[in-house]
């Protein structure tokens, strides 16, 4: 006989390590190319920086792989790039011009934006999701009108290449898994994110935590309608994070790659995400979190700094998503009894 305890525990480890292992090695791959054009263009030109801005616009794009917009899969990627892109503007823009308060209310908005376009289909929800992780990142990057727009038109330019990469390999009969389905939907699940990543926004603010935009990130990546759902992801994501800041950690400590292997390993890191994309949340955070280290290594950036900064930043919005979950069972709780 199953016991209650028991089948929690199942919930909770189907949720980390996903409800099946799916792996699709050739998708991985075929996404690769992208990526790795855009470093190497960026270290042969001798821009490394603008390399490493083409590969993040390629590597996100590229995660957009089994989805579509309107039927079209060349029109969610190409909208995608213009869709992050205008993001970043504004987030740059936003905390070049305003402080505090209007930069996190303009994270809520865009929190609000997230929750209101699940309702819309996985595609528009994905390019609002993928929006809303540009402007975040941006506020961390203030700048005035035309550097901001620069920076946004190299980030565009990668997500233009990764869809013409996929269109080129839809021609030579590749297809995508089918996207995973989506979580149940609640009309209120965009006042939740709003308010959540206010909170989360004015959290890394006070706290002053260096690369604090992964707070407000991670309470948009973990915060689900079902509360079980939150806990897995944000467990998940935590283990994820550490695991994969202590191996690149690890790497670099007793490898001492050059600047070429860090590249390299860029895009074995994108693999990794790639691959484990649809198979457990928890090796996927893993993998992202040794491709964000390895790129702002690549950058110059000291790799324990940018290590720890991301652990702590990571816990921290998943605490606070967690408290927000118990916060939410204690409402319930109280209109309940009365």
């Amino acid at each position: 006989m199953t016991t209650p305890e028991a089948s929690r525990a199942r919930r909770l480890w189907s949720g980390l390590a996903g409800p099946s292992w799916v792996f699709d090695p050739v998708g991985a791959g075929v996404r690769l190319p992208a990526v790795a054009v855009c470093l190497v263009v960026g270290l042969l030109s001798g821009h490394p920086l603008g390399g490493c801005l083409a590969a993040g616009g390629a590597f996100t794009c590229g995660f957009g792989a089994p989805l579509s917009l309107a039927g079209s899969r060349p029109l969610l990627l190409l909208a995608a790039s213009v869709l992050i892109s205008l993001a970043a503007i504004t987030g740059s823009l936003a905390a070049h011009l305003l402080h505090g308060w209007p930069v996190a209310l303009l994270i809520a908005a865009f929190g609000a934006l997230c929750g209101w376009a699940v309702v819309r289909g996985p595609g528009p929800a994905w390019l609002s999701l993928q929006a809303a992780l540009a402007a975040i990142i941006a506020t961390s990057y203030p700048a005035a009108f035309v550097p901001a727009l620069a920076r946004a038109a190299v980030i565009s330019l990668g997500g233009v290449v990764q869809a013409l990469a996929l269109m080129a390999a839809s021609l030579a009969r590749w297809r995508s898994l089918p996207p995973s389905p989506p979580d149940p939907v609640e009309p209120s699940h965009a006042w939740r994110l709003a308010v959540a990543l206010l909170l989360a926004a004015l959290v890394a603010r006070f706290v002053s935590l260096r690369n604090g935009y992964w707070v407000p990130l991670t309470v948009l990546l973990v915060l689900r309608p079902d509360p079980q759902r939150t806990v897995t992801r944000l467990i998940a994501r935590a283990a994820g994070t550490v695991v994969g800041a202590l191996l690149a950690s690890a790497i670099e400590l007793f490898l001492r790659p050059s600047h070429d292997v860090l590249a390299a390993l860029v895009v074995v890191a994108a693999f990794a995400a790639y691959l484990f994309q649809k198979a457990t949340y928890g090796l996927f955070s893993a993998a992202v979190t040794l491709y964000v280290v390895f790129m702002l290594s690549f950058l110059g950036l000291p790799e324990p700094t940018v290590a720890l900064a991301r652990v702590l930043a990571t816990v921290t919005g998943s605490v606070l998503a967690f408290l927000i979950v118990l916060a939410e069972k204690g409402l319930i709780g109280v209109r309940a009894k009365i």
